[in-house]
């Protein structure tokens, strides 16, 4: 599973990059599946990732790495 935030293409790159760097500190922190749990996503199919990601070389580089946390 997969969550996606949006942001509408007007909205400030500083704005996006702070919501970016908070949601990697929250996955580092495996602190997603604490908030998951609140909400009945205790699954690991939520936090542990798999399959290709399509978005590789797209708009996100080769080499990134979907985050997960175990």
């Amino acid at each position: 599973g997969q969550v996606v935030y949006g942001f509408n293409k007007g909205a400030s790159p500083q704005l996006v990059a702070a919501v970016n760097e908070q949601i990697q500190t929250l996955w580092k922190s495996c602190e997603m599946r604490k908030i998951g749990a609140r909400y009945g996503l205790t699954q690991d199919v939520w936090y542990v990732p798999e399959g290709k990601d399509l978005r590789l070389g797209v708009d996100r580089p080769a080499d990134w790495k979907l985050p997960g946390c175990k």
